[in-house]
């Protein structure tokens, strides 16, 4: 599993309850690490946090979709925010 979360509190809680229920997790700091490393390997799911430096979650993923649209194999991408603000459920 791919998470992509640039906030290292969240990376640790979010890594630490994952690894309890038996995942494999790979942690990215920013979309474009997300994209590298999606390049590198097919993950079983992404976990997307949607406003991260260099490059956001909504634009990671929609390079991610580009790259997969090649190989015709998508994995899933969970879209994370805090944000609870009206228009950012429209958005992504």
């Amino acid at each position: 599993m791919l998470l992509a979360e640039d906030n290292l509190v969240n990376q640790k809680v979010a890594t630490r309850l994952l690894e309890r229920r038996g995942h494999e997790v790979t942690v990215a700091n920013n979309g474009l690490e997300a994209i590298c490393l999606a390049e590198q390997r097919v993950f079983d799911l992404i976990l997307m946090d949607v406003q991260m430096p260099e490059m956001d979650g909504l634009e990671a993923t929609a390079r991610i979709r580009a790259l997969q649209k090649e190989s015709g194999v998508y994995t899933p991408i969970v879209a994370m925010t805090a944000y609870a603000m009206t228009g950012d459920r429209e958005n992504v």
